[in-house]
């Protein structure tokens, strides 16, 4: 998952923000910075995302932007999120089954909390979802 951002001269530095997230800024004293910070902070933006269980805005295509590649975890994180969000299956309903307790599932759905990613492809089985991993060549 990609999210776009923006670079801008701002006084004596350089502003990031993103597209799809306006929670998320960044600012540094170069463009080298600044950009090395916008990783920090969508991640940041993201978990009050997670913390107040509202739907996260998926990604624009934007190849005019350059963009922060988050983690699978983090991408699948945001996915589970959003069918939780969608889904007519209580949070307890999820968890039974996935053969879980309630709090595990509220820890897999935590942003700063470590799962594995089978856990997570388990836990969007549970809601009926399929996870397919594709491999493509980088851009030259």
């Amino acid at each position: 998952m990609h999210y776009p951002y923006a670079t801008q001269k701002d006084g004596d530095g350089y502003l990031v923000t993103f597209v799809d997230i306006p929670e998320a800024i960044t600012f540094g004293y170069s463009v080298e910075q600044a950009t090395n910070l916008a990783c920090d902070a969508i991640i940041q933006a993201l978990s009050f995302y997670f913390e107040d269980n509202k739907k996260i805005p998926m990604p624009s295509a934007r190849p005019d932007l350059e963009s922060v590649t988050l983690p699978a975890s983090t991408w699948l994180k945001i996915l589970l999120l959003n069918e939780i969000l969608t889904s007519p299956l209580s949070q307890a309903d999820i968890a039974r089954n996935m053969g879980k307790k309630s709090q595990e599932l509220t820890r897999i759905v935590n942003l700063r909390h470590t799962t594995k990613l089978d856990t997570l492809v388990a836990a969007l089985n549970a809601l009926g979802k399929n996870v397919e991993i594709k491999l493509t060549d980088l851009p030259a």
